[in-house]
């Protein structure tokens, strides 16, 4: 364990010179050492493998990482990185639906982990969600039905960098573990305030 750890660790300091492909390698290395019975230090392993992934434009393989992190996850499907990591990778697909699955279970997580905290959802997280919503047409029929469109105002939070700081590699074998700044470390200074279309049916 102790030496997946550091081959882990030599893996995440690669990725933060830039170097993803040699990254990659070593985290699939540090995985054939990690005993099964570490199920946090390998879904950590996955979700970084799958960030790798996302960068290399190796979308299905991004996928099948974190889904494989999500599977030990605990419960199952919780781990927020490894959610927003599979939206991008579903979305570079084309998959708007499961990208929006995905986003929004991401969301829901984040916000419950921070309810004390007075965070707001990242912008970049909020734009995905839009993104997928007019892609996908969830509300199609309700909005033919009822004719009623609502312009809501949703506080967000704008992210200086694309993906959140999420090429940032996981440290930590569980997310709701890490420390609040390392959660929420992608949370900009500039408020800015986003509408959200939704319809509602009308009965």
């Amino acid at each position: 364990m102790f030496t997946a750890k550091l081959i882990k660790q030599e893996a995440n300091h690669l990725f933060s010179l830039g170097r993803v492909e040699e990254a990659l390698l070593k985290y699939c290395e540090a995985l054939d050492i990690c005993p099964l019975k570490f199920r946090n230090e390998r879904m950590a392993i996955y979700s970084n493998k799958a960030q790798c992934n996302l960068l290399l434009k190796k979308a299905d393989l991004a996928i099948s990482d974190s889904t494989r992190a999500l599977c030990l996850s605990n419960p199952t499907n919780s781990h927020g990185k490894s959610l927003w990591r599979r939206s991008q990778a579903y979305d570079m697909k084309g998959m708007a639906k499961e990208s929006l699955m995905d986003c929004i279970m991401f969301m829901n997580g984040f916000v419950k982990s921070n309810e004390n905290k007075n965070v707001k959802v990242p912008y970049h997280v909020a734009r995905m969600f839009c993104k997928q919503m007019d892609a996908t047409w969830l509300f199609g029929t309700a909005c033919s039905k009822s004719k009623v469109i609502h312009n809501v105002n949703v506080p967000l939070v704008e992210n200086t960098c694309e993906i959140e700081g999420d090429n940032k590699i996981e440290n930590e074998g569980n997310y709701e573990d890490q420390p609040c700044d390392q959660k929420t470390s992608f949370m900009p200074a500039r408020p800015r305030t986003a509408k959200i279309r939704t319809e509602l049916h009308r009965i």
